[in-house]
């Protein structure tokens, strides 16, 4: 997605600019996320795993896990006496919920978020604008579920970036295996990195399947950007990882083309937990330098 200009941005993504008096939506979220992760610290929060229910009763908000429709994953609005109440839909995931309480709190970042309320986490927004606006609370709720001081240090002691560390880190800060994925793409350092996203729902995709990249996440050092639509190389470990049903499959040498040009990697596909709704990516690929043999993944 390209970014929102300055003519059609999200009222809320306007009012934080103009109240802070900067430019960059995505580093401004970040910083003031990491402020509040910081007083909270300061106030006996601690983890991992960082719970986000704690985090927000620091600050005067009450959560409540509801049987009853709210439009969404969860949604911030106004309690009977006037003070913010998240509400987080029962019979998710725990890690799933955990997300959503840091991105409903993430609301309360922007300046106006009060003139909005109600304010829900649905599946899917229909404009530039909302979509720019929920992924700034995305950013946000990563760096509260993954606070970037632990998250680093844990990334420092990895022995190797595959299957069964990414499971434990996953486990440990208690997100879901696709958000620690994300996670570890921003933060990662010394080594470039990508994860693709794989779909089977073909869509506006061309070509035969069974699978697309969704979309992907590369940390700076990546060189190129997988796009939606993408195939992976026949035989792929996602194929395989998708035909099998296994958990996970890999490193292998694999040669994928970006940008229009075939480049090589180590390859490892890992099956992401089945969802109901079946645009949620069915697995993630791995992609690793050819001469990674483990180390440090943080500079």
């Amino acid at each position: 997605m390209s970014a929102a200009t300055t003519k059609d941005r999200h009222p809320s993504v306007e009012a934080l600019l103009k109240h802070f008096g900067e430019k960059k939506p995505k580093a401004l979220i970040r910083r003031l996320a990491q402020e509040k992760v910081s007083y909270a610290k300061r106030h006996g929060w601690s983890g991992p795993a960082f719970c986000p229910r704690q985090l927000c009763s620091l600050f005067g908000i009450r959560c409540f896990e509801v049987e009853h429709d709210i439009d969404g994953d969860g949604r911030i609005l106004l309690g009977a006496n006037g003070r913010p109440k998240i509400e987080y839909a029962a019979g998710r995931m725990k890690e799933r919920q955990a997300f959503t309480i840091f991105h409903e709190f993430a609301h309360t970042l922007f300046p106006d978020y009060c003139d909005f309320l109600p304010l829900h986490h649905a599946a899917a927004q229909s404009s530039p604008e909302e979509k720019e606006f929920e992924s700034l609370c995305d950013t946000a709720a990563a760096e509260m579920l993954f606070p970037s001081d632990e998250f680093t240090d844990d990334l420092k002691g990895i022995g190797r970036l595959h299957f069964p560390e990414l499971l434990r880190l996953q486990q440990r800060y208690g997100g879901s295996l696709d958000a620690t994925c994300y996670r570890m793409a921003e933060l990662i350092s010394a080594i470039p990195v990508s994860f693709a996203f794989m779909t089977d729902q073909r869509g506006s995709f061309s070509g035969g399947g069974p699978l697309w990249v969704k979309h992907s996440s590369g940390n700076k050092l990546f060189k190129g950007y997988i796009k939606g639509g993408e195939r992976p190389p026949k035989d792929s470990v996602a194929t395989i990882c998708y035909a099998e049903q296994s958990q996970s499959v890999g490193p292998v040498r694999e040669t994928w083309w970006i940008d229009g040009s075939p480049r090589s990697y180590m390859a490892e596909a890992v099956k992401l937990p089945t969802v109901a709704n079946p645009d949620y990516p069915k697995l993630v690929v791995i992609l690793l330098p050819l001469s990674y043999k483990g180390g440090s993944l943080c500079i």
